[in-house]
C-alpha cells in the first residue's frame, strides 16, 4: 500500500469520527457504491445499547472515496477499479476496509448512461458492461436495470 492511499484511508476514517453520535457507541461504518462520476453512501453506528444510529456524511467524504478509487485502481495490476467500499471504525480508533471489485453495485437511482460510458471507459470490464448494455443503449428502461442489479446474485448497496 502506497502513502498517499493510507491518507486517504486515515482521512476517510476521521469523518467517520466526527460525525459519530453522542453518547457509547461501539463502531461506525461508511459503505459506499460507485462508478466513475456517480456514487451513493451511507454511514451507520452501532451504539451500545444495541441501536443503531446513522450519521450525516459530508461532500468531502464522498470525493475521499473517489480519489482512494482511483488511486487504488492505479496499483491494479489490471486497472480494475472497485464498485463497493466499506470503512468500519471502532470506538478505539482502529479501522478497517473491504473492497468489492466484481459485482456492479445496485444503486437505488440508476446513473444515466453518459455516466456508465465513461466508468467503462476509464475501467474496460466487458463482462459486467454485458449486464447493463441494454441500458446504455437506451432500449431498457430505468426501473428494469435497478431490479435487475438488485436481483443480480452479488449485487452490492450502500
Amino acid at each position: 500500500m502506497n502513502s498517499e492511499i493510507e491518507r486517504l484511508q486515515s482521512a476517510i476514517a476521521l469523518e467517520i469520527y466526527e460525525v459519530r453520535p453522542e453518547g457509547e457507541w461501539i463502531e461506525g461504518t461508511y459503505r459506499v457504491i460507485c462508478i466513475t462520476t456517480f456514487l451513493e453512501g451511507a454511514c451507520l453506528f452501532r451504539l451500545k445499547d444495541g441501536t443503531e444510529k446513522s450519521g450525516d456524511t459530508s461532500y468531502r467524504s464522498s470525493q475521499l472515496f473517489f480519489d482512494l478509487r482511483k488511486e487504488m485502481a492505479k496499483l491494479n495490476n489490471n486497472g480494475h477499479a472497485w464498485y463497493a467500499a466499506s470503512c468500519t471504525l471502532s470506538d478505539v480508533g482502529k479501522f478497517r476496509f473491504e473492497f468489492n471489485y466484481d459485482h456492479l453495485p445496485a444503486f437505488e437511482i440508476i446513473p444515466d448512461a453518459e455516466r456508465w460510458l465513461l466508468e467503462f471507459k476509464d475501467y474496460p470490464r466487458p463482462e459486467l458492461q454485458s449486464k447493463i448494455q441494454d441500458w446504455i443503449d437506451g432500449k431498457a428502461e430505468p426501473a428494469v436495470i435497478v431490479e435487475r442489479l438488485k436481483k443480480w446474485q452479488g449485487a452490492v448497496k450502500a
